[in-house]
């Protein structure tokens, strides 16, 4: 009998798109011969999303893919009373402290947040002995100020982990109590900045499995470091050079923070995102709910084919065995942003008319993952 992987996703309204880009590439990524369960957590969905959420279950479930859709509003309303949202975190994030007991009867569970895209297969993460450790997880990459905040919780920063992407020993974390005690630290009513994360953190006091970080690269800070952004929310030296190392065998990527790709667009990594949103079903239907032409709003100016495959021909010229897999379903005022594939490498490029009326001139601007 084959052994599934239990993988889970927390979903709400304003994570939606991200999470289908996500799911997009786990699919992608899963070897033929894995057998996965995924399932879906929510509590406070629009009930279009939960219906596509359903209809998406049933269309893509098979013998070696269950994908299963679950509402744990009633379990959250239980904790209700001890928590509280900050800024940039919903209700979702306690669904990691809440795992262990969701899933008490299986062994490993996999949490991955819906900001990210996975460029491998993950079963490889179901296979790690994890010894006595109840958690592994990727150390959190700290700025300056960052390691301060950490050490002011009476916490190591070298090992305080994002939550981002847990593997969780279910049957070691409920025997230990691990969710109760989680929640105990709430009920000390300290101010957490990231309080599921903060709250992982504390419970195991630095001792978890560390992954190599190329299971969760955390993007944010090697974009703003790459900017050369001269302020504290610069990783502290050692963190970034961890990124730097494990920059050409990305696992997962993460899109940390408030800096995600739909902002940063033309920046590294970004292009990932965009290639996994365009190939899924769900981003047409998530179009239609939201009656939305695009990502940003009314469409844009397009150019025309014509235009298109004068622009193709000539990346031609440079890249002879380069395909054109389509154009994104967004872009900008007389531009268009295409996605194209060089020896199997993502690229997504802009293309630009400079002078639309007579297509005299036509301005090739090339950014993201290189070709």
């Amino acid at each position: 009998m084959k052994k599934h992987n239990n993988i889970i996703y927390s979903v709400n309204d304003h994570y939606f798109v991200y999470f289908i880009a996500s799911i997009q590439s786990l699919f992608e990524n899963i070897k033929k011969d894995t057998s996965c369960h995924v399932t879906i957590l929510y509590s406070d969905l629009k009930k279009e999303y939960i219906k596509i959420l359903n209809d998406f279950s049933k269309l893509m479930s098979t013998r070696d893919l269950v994908i299963k859709v679950l509402d744990t509003k009633k379990l959250i309303e239980t904790y209700s009373h001890l928590l509280y949202k900050t800024s940039f975190y919903s209700l979702e994030m306690y669904y990691r402290i809440l795992i262990p007991t969701i899933f008490k009867d299986q062994e490993k569970v996999l949490y991955i947040d819906c900001d990210t895209i996975i460029n491998n297969d993950i079963s490889e993460l179901f296979k790690i002995d994890m010894g006595d450790n109840l958690i592994a997880a990727c150390k959190n990459i700290s700025s300056i100020n960052m390691c301060n905040y950490i050490q002011s919780l009476d916490l190591n920063p070298d090992f305080y982990l994002n939550s981002g992407l847990i593997l969780f020993h279910c049957k070691k974390c409920y025997s230990s109590h691990f969710t109760e005690r989680c929640f105990n630290f709430l009920k000390e009513k300290q101010i957490f900045k990231f309080p599921d994360q903060d709250i992982i953190n504390k419970c195991l006091n630095g001792k978890f499995y560390q992954l190599p970080l190329k299971w969760n690269f955390q993007w944010h800070h090697y974009i703003l470091d790459d900017r050369n952004i001269e302020n504290d929310s610069q990783a502290v030296q050692k963190y970034y050079d961890d990124l730097i190392d494990t920059i050409d065998n990305i696992s997962i990527i993460h899109y940390t923070s408030s800096t995600k790709p739909t902002y940063f667009y033309d920046d590294l990594l970004a292009p990932e995102y965009f290639y996994y949103l365009y190939r899924s079903p769900l981003y047409l239907i998530w179009k239609r709910v939201n009656k939305r032409e695009d990502l940003w709003g009314d469409d844009p100016i397009r150019l025309s084919d014509y235009e298109i495959n004068i622009a193709i021909e000539k990346l031609r010229l440079y890249y002879p065995n380069i395909k054109y897999e389509g154009r994104l379903p967004w872009g900008h005022s007389g531009s268009d942003i295409l996605l194209l594939n060089n020896y199997n490498k993502k690229i997504v490029a802009r293309i630009t008319s400079e002078k639309r009326a007579n297509h005299e001139k036509y301005v090739l601007e090339k950014f993201g993952s290189k070709a």
